[in-house]
């Protein structure tokens, strides 16, 4: 008997654990992947912690001008380029392949075309019905790049703003 309940418990303690787990994955949205592959050396492991490091600190800078904005970022998911492929397979909270489609052909790729030398890695949040893309992006001089698009009336529209923000951190890539 004893041996039985504590076979209940522990059944039930793993599905409450995963729901959470899942609540709060779901909730978030964040597709982020971050996984360092096992084959770096650790010259290599140190300076993409460089690299991340300098991308979250603009990121984090990027976000306070979206929360200025009144922008919740909670509504959105964040995608990277590193899970870009990921999104394009319909991972995430759009499954509809017709609007990452459209996502991906009119706002991500013209956008990061259109993103000048020497910025940093952009910041891409899409809401969670696919509706609403901020695609944001660090200047080599430290300004905050807001573009927001919009899709009405069957086609994307589109405003940006520009604020001076802190400068990138220096990284040394060894």
């Amino acid at each position: 008997m004893k041996r039985k309940f504590s076979v209940i418990i522990f059944v039930l303690l793993s599905i409450s654990t995963l729901l959470i787990y899942n609540i709060y994955a779901q909730g978030t949205g964040d597709l982020s992947i971050k996984k360092t592959p096992s084959n770096l050396t650790d010259r290599q492991k140190e300076n993409r912690n460089n690299v991340m490091k300098k991308l979250n600190t603009a990121w984090v800078d990027i976000k306070k001008d979206l929360k200025n904005y009144n922008i919740d970022t909670s509504e959105y998911m964040q995608i990277d380029l590193e899970n870009l492929k990921l999104f394009s397979q319909g991972e995430g909270n759009i499954s509809d392949k017709e609007k990452i489609n459209s996502i991906l052909k009119y706002v991500i790729y013209p956008s990061l075309k259109e993103t000048p030398d020497g910025s940093l890695e952009p910041l891409i949040l899409v809401n969670k019905d696919g509706s609403k893309v901020l695609f944001c992006y660090k200047t080599q001089e430290g300004s905050n790049v807001i573009k927001k698009f919009i899709f009405e009336d069957e086609k994307w529209a589109s405003t940006s703003k520009e604020t001076k923000g802190e400068l990138p951190l220096e990284i040394n890539i060894k």
